[in-house]
């Protein structure tokens, strides 16, 4: 149905069997509504790509969906609120870029999403979102030019790991906690993160702390249970000192830092 610009409606069965809709299938289209029946597993790549009438998206509370592929619903800019499937595993690249009405994304508290790939909610206007629990890594870019979100929270069983450079770009996040399991900040992860004013980390985390909540700490050796690396600072951390176990500053550790008083603890 690739490029059907009349095409205004898409009805499926209640008993429908499809599993796969297929790269490209209904791309270029202007239907404004699609229920996605509960049997498929798989939205390939592009498959709803400028679909910009498309308004309602929906997806059957038994829905059986684990991939969003890439590109599957960028720039359908009339999408304005989805609800993920709880069987969702994978949000891949682009699946929702540019859908720059869409404010509102939510996941169920027994989601089983594991990674959010690059660019994913890209360009979106979201204004709050929380992460689901068994998510493991949110990759590059995966919230970037996010410029209307003000609220971004893991939830308190997160088992995030990873998070990826750039991974989220608005000016109106005042703070933002690190979950306990998070062991891989990516070079460049807060880059874009330009009004924050607090840094936390979740207690019992073996890789990273805060300190005064607004420096973020790094053990550089891991055997070692000493956090001596500083890594990260908040735009406008104040005065601060330096405690005379950190034997480290990491390269962009205050970067853009535009109100900073910085001494050094002696022995």
């Amino acid at each position: 149905f690739f490029n059907c610009k009349e095409l205004d409606v898409v009805l499926f069965s209640d008993d429908s069997k499809l599993q796969t809709i297929g790269k490209n299938s209904f791309a270029y289209t202007k239907k404004n509504s699609i229920n996605i029946p509960s049997s498929v597993t798989t939205i390939c790549e592009s498959a709803f790509f400028n679909c910009i009438e498309l308004r309602d998206l929906s997806f059957q509370p038994d829905s059986k969906l684990q991939i969003i592929e890439k590109n599957s619903f960028s720039d359908c800019c009339s999408i304005n609120n989805i609800t993920i499937p709880t069987s969702v595993k994978e949000i891949c690249e682009k699946a929702f870029y540019n859908c720059n009405q869409l404010t509102t994304v939510l996941f169920p508290n027994d989601s089983q999403l594991i990674i959010i790939k690059k660019k994913a909610f890209s360009d979106t206007i979201i204004n709050e979102i929380q992460i689901p629990s068994n998510v493991k890594q949110i990759c590059k870019k995966a919230f970037n030019n996010c410029l209307r979100l003000q609220k971004f929270t893991f939830a308190n069983d997160s088992k995030l790991q990873i998070i990826g450079s750039n991974f989220l770009i608005t000016n109106r996040i005042n703070s933002i906690i690190i979950p306990s399991s998070v062991i891989n900040l990516q070079e460049k992860w807060y880059f874009g993160l330009h009004g924050l004013k607090s840094i936390k980390v979740m207690p019992n985390n073996s890789k990273y702390c805060s300190l005064y909540d607004k420096i973020l700490l790094e053990k550089s050796d891991p055997s070692v249970n000493i956090y001596n690396s500083v890594i990260y600072s908040v735009g406008k951390p104040g005065k601060i000192e330096i405690p005379n176990y950190i034997n480290i500053i990491d390269k962009y550790s205050f970067i853009d830092c535009h109100y900073i008083f910085i001494s050094f603890q002696t022995n």
